[in-house]
């Protein structure tokens, strides 16, 4: 039967009809017996031929293992040779149907036909395939199919990993077709098909890339087809999922599918899988004081939920530390955060030092910004020899240091002082503690490779989640949060009293807390509101002044209380029976972990609500937007080695000798980080959710009222809610853009000073923001100038300059801005390159002939575009177009207009379209060039213009 399926043609039956002696002697070990498996035909519905046989005397072979040696290996199952594999699609009884239907809250069909001999109730696959709702379970071999199926789980097997696509081959061998889902796949991939890989749990490194690289490449063509792919992992030693249920129970499996990973979470799931490190794991409601590390360890790591007392346990260290005369120091990347810290471990605030009384004899609290000699701190890291160094929340603090924009002006200055200040504490018997709810390998790693010893690590991992099934998560759908403030409404009318996280701030945020606090002082001018934001905490005629050590009393004291992502991370409101509720509005701004974690600062169980966009906002993504490491550093690399040329192009010399390899360390932990930050921002919402998932939550999606009235009525309200929100927030903004422009002009002496101020007055921020538009534009600042600025208006109008009548001062403003960056240093770090450079973006615009659409009276279309179109269309310009643009081309999707659009937008220009032509099966439309000074920018150029030429002129003269 294998040969018959396997093979046809000469050489295989003699003249009498019998195989011939070469393929009964390969297969003569079957006739001891075995089992055989096959299943259903998914293409045809008839029973396969396709299968396995498992023989109970299998045969052998010698392995080639290289230098004359080889490796006994077994042959486990028989296939058909050189037949194409297909899928065990397992027969089953009525009773496994009834379950799975049951548990996919499906309705069973009609007249299922029972076979009396086998009991198999047919026409089940096709009930499958005709049911996109019902989600298909992957795995590896027929036994594991056969579990899941009785588990009440959908579940098809693959006979080998690597066997759910294939790839056309030339006669050599060699590759030259695209990867493809083998056809009994291909029909299970519908528009909204979930599919879960469930390959076995392998500890070999190699098998497990393997398994890795496998499920990565299937799933991704199922994505393609408009599937969701999720991974089901677990940890416990079983290796197959057979294995796992019959080692624990049916229960245990239910709960690993529960948190299952997204495809894009299990491909980076690596970089944060923290169990190779772990030396000891707890599962503690509350980390207790007994909780001691060996004395030889230096590197600490402290991974433990939110709320278990970490920073507890962190304070009981800092009193032994200050009892044996030990100084610590504390590095966070909030300053709000270091004060609070600060004042709970006993210690000074770098900012309090002059006027505590004990000067920071026992250390000090700071941001990870200060960490360089030319800051307040005067920070030397010699200071610090045998010290104890506490990096709370330290997964954002390496973070922040790496990408931030606070610290881009001395990053090099930061990042070497602060390798230094590790190596000193360390090589002088000091420790360093890291603490983090989300501790991953990422900080770990990089901690040690800027140490030159090998240290003793000693980390932590606390498991317990108290949230498990207990705390609800109300989830909001649609393309805006009208539904959640909506909701949100309610809830206050009802009496309750809510804390509101949101990601947004600024004016012109409509979602943000100052237009949200405007649009509830409206609607509720009884009640008291408290905006806690960047502006807020530092500005000292604000109530939330200072309340960010004081939260506990405070917050009590309002009914409605509104954060930024100031309150995200290291604080804790400890309040009990005072809110009600917690409410977030995620804008994809913050990074998924920092979403989840501005949920949980409130300890209270009390429900929680969430809106969060889909995907996260353009200029959240970090780099190319990649997420594959070497993907990510290779563009990186490319584009600061393309900036650098450019400039050396140009005549200048200063970076002929620009170090690039101080920075190995810093650069991988950037762009590991950077990945995982993109993933998340690529599935924003689902990334968020899943997160909050494993975490315990109970996720419930907000359900609109089902009676049609009722919802009619509901949709009214949501619109209602959106219409007064934006009425809200345009005239709130209207009044801004005016103040700013009435504000008080300044010196630029003054200017200066105020943007060294830390506490500001309203008056001194709109002083401020005025003052910076007068230099940055050097017009008059009008309210429409505030507006066309906070819509990212001077990075478009630069861009435009540099790429005409400013072009030959770019070379010289490219040079200022990395020499900025490098602080005499004479290294720079490839990201800050990148991103403050023009060089290589201006290159690729006029080799892109973006020029030609400059013209006013041209004429456009897609026959027109169609050489140029073609010539962006290659695999390698489109490549060089996302790493130095940043912008993505479908060749199949996009059309010549809207990829020229697309880059026009980088300018602020686009194409205007003027009519169409062409009869009805060919018709198409005509678009006109640019505008260029439609918007007054020819005005600013001149200014522009004028004062980069007296700029050369005193550069000169110096």
């Amino acid at each position: 039967h294998l040969i018959n399926l396997g093979i046809k043609g000469k050489g295989i039956l003699r003249n009498d009809g019998r195989l011939t002696d070469k393929w009964l002697d390969r297969y003569r070990h079957c006739e001891t017996g075995g089992w055989w498996c096959s299943g259903v035909d998914i293409v045809t519905g008839a029973e396969s031929d396709w299968g396995q046989f498992k023989p109970d005397s299998p045969r052998t072979y010698q392995e080639k293992k290289g230098f004359g040696q080889t490796k006994t290996k077994t042959i486990k199952y028989e296939s058909p040779p050189k037949a194409k594999t297909e899928i065990y699609a397992l027969r089953i009884t009525l009773e496994i149907w009834q379950e799975i239907a049951q548990l996919n809250n499906v309705p069973m069909p009609q007249n299922i036909e029972i076979d009396e001999q086998t009991g198999e109730a047919r026409n089940f696959w096709a009930w499958v395939l005709q049911t996109p709702k019902i989600p298909i379970a992957i795995t590896e071999g027929a036994k594991k199919a056969g579990c899941l199926l009785t588990a009440g789980y959908v579940a098809i097997a693959l006979p080998g990993i690597y066997n759910g696509y294939r790839q056309e081959k030339d006669r050599f061998g060699k590759v030259v077709g695209q990867p493809e889902l083998i056809p009994q796949l291909e029909v299970f991939a519908v528009e909204g098909r979930e599919i879960n890989f469930c390959f076995d749990r392998d500890l070999k490194p190699k098998t497990k890339q393997n398994l890795r690289r496998a499920i990565v490449k299937t799933g991704k063509l199922f994505e393609a087809k408009g599937c969701t792919v999720k991974v089901i992992t677990w940890n416990h030693r079983a290796k197959g999922v057979d294995d796992l249920i019959a080692a624990t129970d049916v229960d245990y499996f239910h709960d690993r599918y529960e948190v299952r990973l997204p495809l894009l979470n299990f491909e980076l799931a690596d970089l944060i899988d923290l169990s190779p490190y772990i030396n000891l794991k707890l599962n503690q409601r509350y980390l207790s004081e007994s909780l001691k590390p060996p004395e030889t360890a230096q590197l600490i790591g402290l991974s433990s939920p939110k709320g278990t007392g970490k920073t507890e346990w962190l304070s009981w260290r800092v009193d032994r530390n200050r009892k044996k005369g030990i100084k610590t120091l504390v590095i966070t990347h909030r300053i709000q955060l270091a004060k609070a810290l600060a004042q709970r471990f006993g210690i000074d605030h770098i900012e309090e030092m002059r006027r505590s009384g004990i000067g920071g004899v026992f250390g000090f609290a700071l941001c990870i910004d200060s960490v360089h000699p030319k800051s307040q701190a005067r920070f030397d890291p010699t200071d610090w020899e045998g010290a104890h160094i506490i990096i709370d929340e330290c997964e954002q603090v390496i973070w922040h240091q790496l990408n931030s924009q606070t610290c881009q002006s001395r990053r090099v200055t930061i990042l070497e002082t602060f390798q230094e200040l590790v190596r000193v504490a360390i090589a002088t018997g000091g420790k360093i503690y890291l603490s983090d709810a989300d501790l991953s390998p990422i900080a770990i790693a990089y901690i040690e490779k800027l140490i030159p010893d090998e240290i003793e690590r000693w980390i932590v991992q606390n498991k317990y989640n108290s949230n498990r099934g207990k705390r609800k998560l109300v989830v909001y759908d649609g393309g805006d949060p009208r539904e959640l403030v909506t909701q949100l409404k309610k809830a206050i009318v009802r009496g309750e009293k809510p804390l509101i996280h949101t990601s947004g701030q600024k004016q012109r945020s409509g979602w943000g807390t100052i237009n949200l606090e405007g649009y509830f002082k409206k609607l509720y001018p009884q009640l008291k509101i408290l905006r806690i934001d960047a502006e807020t905490v530092a500005d000292p005629q604000h109530p939330a002044y200072g309340c960010m050590n004081e939260l506990n009393k405070i917050l009590p004291l309002y009914d409605i209380v509104l954060a930024s992502p100031v309150l995200e991370t290291g604080v804790s409101i400890d309040i009990k029976n005072h809110f009600d509720s917690v409410w977030c509005i995620a804008w994809g701004v913050q990074t998924v972990d920092a979403v989840c974690q501005a949920l949980e600062r409130l300890r209270d169980d009390v429900p929680r609500h969430i809106w969060a966009r889909r995907v996260g906002l353009n200029s959240s993504f970090v780099g190319n937007g990649a997420v594959d490491l070497k993907q990510l550093l290779a563009s990186t690399h490319k584009l600061a080695i393309a900036n650098i040329g450019l400039l050396q192009r140009a005549g200048i010399t200063d970076f002929d000798g620009l170090d690039w390899n101080w920075q190995k360390a810093h650069l991988e932990a950037w762009a590991r980080r950077a990945i995982i930050v993109n993933a998340g921002m690529k599935k924003y919402r689902q990334s968020i959710l899943e997160k909050l998932k494993v975490e315990g939550y109970k996720i419930v999606p907000f359900d609109p009222d089902r009676d049609p009235e009722l919802r009619e009525l509901q949709q009214e309200q949501f619109k209602q809610t959106k219409a007064e929100i934006s009425a809200n927030k345009k005239a709130g903004y209207r009044q801004y853009c005016d103040r700013v422009s009435q504000a008080e002009e300044v010196s630029e002496s003054e200017l200066v000073e105020l943007r060294q101020k830390r506490s500001k007055t309203e008056t001194e921020r709109l002083a401020e923001r005025k003052g910076n538009l007068k230099q940055r534009y050097d017009v008059e600042v009008t309210p429409e100038l505030v507006e066309r600025d906070d819509q990212g208006w001077y990075a478009k109008l630069r861009l435009h300059y540099y790429l005409t009548v400013g072009e030959q001062f770019l070379a010289q403003r490219d040079q200022k801005k990395i020499i900025s960056l490098m602080e005499d240093t004479g290294k720079a770090f490839k990201p800050d390159i990148n991103q403050q450079s023009l060089s290589a973006i201006v290159y690729a615009l006029k080799l892109l002939n973006i020029e030609q659409f400059f013209d006013a009276n041209g004429i456009f279309s897609k026959f027109t575009l169609k050489d140029w179109f073609e010539r962006l269309n290659n695999p390698m310009t489109r490549g060089q177009i996302k790493t130095i643009l940043g912008i993505k081309i479908n060749p199949l999707k996009d059309t010549p207009i809207a990829v020229a659009n697309r880059i026009l937008k980088l300018l602020g220009l686009k194409l205007e379209c003027i009519g169409s032509t062409g009869g009805r099966k060919n018709k198409h439309r005509i678009y006109s060039g640019c505008k260029l000074n439609a918007d007054g920018r020819d005005l600013i150029f001149a200014q522009w213009l004028k004062r980069d030429k007296q700029q050369l002129i005193e550069d000169l003269a110096a």
